[in-house]
């Protein structure tokens, strides 16, 4: 079931997930598998007999699974490159039926370690989104959301002397990142508040990457 707008102008890093990108969205709507090859080498395109019966297996519950592989450079690939830059070693990659990316399998693992969990996800409807999605549940973290989670400057500094006509500056709101890292570093030990900036910078650069922040906002 859609729950966007038809013709929805927001690229495909928002609602629409990995499916508002032509060379993906005629998956849209269903659970898929993506195969990218052992170590990914050069003039692979096909998929190994353990993927081929997971597949199989997934696809005649007939739900809505699709899988597919991206060789080697291939546009999809290189489409791809987001995920693959945060999972070096990865050996396919699951996507939601919002096109979120749900699981990571890495070469050597046994993609039926996860088959329940799969089937679990097949069964679940899309999820209504909103524009700037990807900013407040980025598909490659694991996390399940928490209420209350800002969606505007107004969220970050509610009762304060900032309005409509006269927002914060973009010092201000630097400031209040830098706020919300601190804090949530205050509890941590040193080799674990260098991890947090690490992934945090990682996660910014993958927004950076994606050009989300050259994208529409409005609803």
């Amino acid at each position: 079931m859609k729950y966007w707008k038809d013709g929805d102008h927001i690229p495909w890093v928002y609602t629409r997930g990995i499916y508002g990108d032509p060379d993906f969205e005629r998956f849209e709507g269903d659970v898929l598998l993506v195969y990218l090859g052992p170590a990914r080498r050069p003039g692979f395109h096909m998929l190994p007999n353990e993927y081929i019966s997971f597949c199989e297996s997934l696809a005649g519950i007939g739900k809505g699974f699709s899988f597919k592989i991206a060789p080697w450079m291939s546009v999809e690939y290189n489409k791809l490159n987001p995920y693959m830059k945060r999972y070096p070693n990865a050996q396919a990659l699951v996507f939601n039926r919002n096109g979120s990316l749900g699981f990571v399998f890495f070469e050597g693992q046994d993609p039926n370690d996860k088959k329940e969990d799969i089937e679990r996800m097949i069964t679940l409807d899309a999820e209504l989104r909103h524009v700037g999605n990807e900013f407040h549940y980025p598909d490659w973290r694991f996390q399940e959301a928490v209420d209350n989670r800002p969606l505007t400057w107004a969220h970050l500094y509610m009762g304060s002397q900032f309005t409509d006509e006269h927002p914060p500056n973009r010092e201000v709101l630097l400031q209040a990142i830098l706020d919300c890292v601190s804090a949530a570093m205050f509890d941590m030990d040193d080799e674990a508040r260098e991890l947090f900036m690490t992934e945090t910078l990682e996660s910014l650069q993958t927004l950076y990457d994606r050009r989300s922040h050259t994208r529409y906002w409005d609803d």
